[in-house]
């Protein structure tokens, strides 16, 4: 199935864009996106770790099935001053 992750913050920074198409099979879950994410964008697995995912408005846990033609937020913490 193809869904759509769109990328936040120092996520999008790190992959050069603001979303990736992933091609994933038929019963992936939020974490299986993830790890394709990690795997297409090494330097932001520290950073996935601690991602917040959303899929519609809602927050979704990691183990939240996939639907074709999903999309995937994924926001990263953010911090200030």
């Amino acid at each position: 199935m193809e869904i759509t992750v769109e990328l936040n913050g120092v996520l999008c920074r790190l992959a050069g864009a603001s979303s990736l198409p992933l091609n994933l099979r038929d019963d992936a879950t939020v974490a299986d996106a993830i790890a394709a994410v990690e795997a297409r964008v090494p330097e932001a697995a520290d950073r996935l770790e601690a991602t917040a995912c959303a899929v519609g408005d809602a927050l979704v846990a990691r183990n939240t099935p996939l639907e074709a033609g999903d999309v995937l937020v994924l926001i990263p913490p953010v911090s200030g001053g």
